[in-house]
């Protein structure tokens, strides 16, 4: 390796979070379950609770799904650089876990049916070091995420 090589600054190749399509089917569940709510209410209550019963519920519906939404959109974070592959987890306790590319064995797609409908899945990344795999979970594009990983990883394993 030479030593201009070695002064190359580290670039971020891509980047990535976790993508909104793969919570299409909670939030379906969860319109689903206002529209229930909703029937339930207007069938069962009496006419003055209505208003309150079919708010509480849908209220407390949306406000978990809307935090699930919140976690796992703002606190997951995906970087592929010209030197390592990061994880960024979490909104106030934030971790990082790191890969070097020269470090990696393999990089696999895996995804329902489903999750390839929406075009979503998981990108799982295995060090040659006996750790568990680094999973990159509700990627869109997955394939070409995983893609350009492969490109790096042999471009940095074959200097």
């Amino acid at each position: 390796m030479n030593t201009q090589e070695t002064k190359q600054q580290e670039t971020e190749v891509w980047w990535g979070g976790y993508s909104p399509w793969t919570m299409t089917p909670s939030f379906s569940v969860a319109i689903a379950l206002t529209g229930v709510i909703v029937w339930w209410g207007w069938n069962f209550l009496e006419r003055g609770d209505i208003r309150l019963g079919i708010l509480s519920l849908t209220g407390f519906v949306w406000f978990v799904q809307l935090l699930r939404f919140g976690y796992r959109f703002f606190g997951a974070n995906y970087h592929l650089t010209t030197r390592r592959l990061m994880q960024e987890t979490g909104l106030m306790n934030k971790t990082l876990r790191m890969v070097w590319l020269d470090k990696v064995e393999s990089v696999v797609v895996e995804r329902s049916n489903l999750e390839e409908f929406l075009g979503v899945g998981r990108v799982v990344i295995q060090s040659v070091e006996k750790e568990p795999p680094m999973i990159w979970k509700g990627v869109r594009n997955c394939n070409a995420a995983a893609e350009r990983i492969r490109v790096m990883v042999e471009k940095v394993q074959s200097k």
